[in-house]
Formats: structure tokens, C-alpha cells, sequence
């Protein structure tokens, strides 16, 4: 093998294992900021059941997903307990406004408080629109006193 052929395999192998190393970073960040907006909008809707109690002496509950699709099926129609917490998901109400990537929900807790979900979306095959492996889904879980829990998870 001549020294120009020696080295062109050589570079090739560099840059291969440089675009290795890109994807898989380029895909943490993605994965980190997706549970970002997850955290953050369960933050929100604590921040909303806070206030909520302190106004009206109890918490306000919904059982039905809203923002993103569930198995294909729309869950943007806004729960009468959410309008009333004001808890509101642009991705719904605005064409502009980003796709959602989770539906949230605010439970009953057997303590008498509450606990807030975020599930992934899935399309109508039930393929996931937050996980890179379309057959998994992702499912958080926050108590009241803000311990988020990661139930599911597509790592």
C-alpha cells in the first residue's frame, strides 16, 4: 500500500470517529433539552397549583392528558380544571407556536395533594416523538414538594 493510500485511510478513520463523537454529543444535548422542557413545564404547573390553592383553599385536578398526541389521538382539547388553574400550552392554541413533545396531567395523590405527569407523544403507530427509539416512551413524575422522577425512559 503506497503512503498516499496509507494516509487517506488514516484521515478517513479520523474524520469517521470525529463525526461518531459529533452525533452522539449532538444527541445528549438534544435528549437533555427535551427533559428541560419537561421539568420545566411540571415547575410551571406546580408554580399554578400553588397559587391556585392559595386562592381557592384546595387543588384543581385533570385525568385526561393534554398538549401533545397520544397514540395518534389529539390532546390538545384543554381540560376545564386546567383553563381554571390557567394553565395553557401554546403548541395547542397557536399555529406558530412549536410542536409539543409531552401531554400533562395533574393527579390526585393518595396523601390528598396532588402529582403532576408529563408522557411523550406518539403518533398514530405509536411511534415516539421525544425518544430516538420509536418503540419507547418517556414519563415523568413529580410530587408535590417539586422530587421529579423519571418513570419511564427512553436512555
Amino acid at each position: 500500500m503506497s503512503h498516499k493510500a496509507r494516509s487517506l485511510l488514516i484521515s478517513l478513520g479520523l474524520v469517521s470517529l470525529g463525526a461518531l463523537l459529533v452525533f452522539v454529543l449532538c444527541r445528549q444535548l438534544f435528549i437533555r433539552g427535551v427533559h428541560g422542557e419537561a421539568k420545566l413545564m411540571i415547575g410551571y404547573l406546580h408554580t399554578l397549583e400553588r397559587v391556585y390553592r392559595l386562592e381557592n383553599k384546595r387543588y384543581e385536578y385533570w385525568d385526561e392528558y393534554y398538549g401533545s398526541n397520544q397514540l395518534g389521538v389529539d390532546s390538545c382539547a384543554q381540560p376545564d380544571a386546567a383553563a381554571e388553574v390557567g394553565f395553557l400550552l401554546p403548541g395547542c392554541h397557536r399555529q406558530s407556536a412549536p410542536p409539543l413533545r409531552y401531554a400533562y396531567r395533574v393527579m390526585k395523590s393518595p396523601s390528598g395533594s396532588y402529582r403532576v405527569e408529563a408522557k411523550s407523544g406518539s403518533d398514530g403507530q405509536g411511534r415516539s416523538v421525544v425518544c430516538f427509539d420509536a418503540t419507547q416512551s418517556e414519563l415523568w413524575e413529580s410530587s408535590q414538594n417539586l422530587e421529579f422522577k423519571r418513570v419511564l425512559s427512553c436512555n
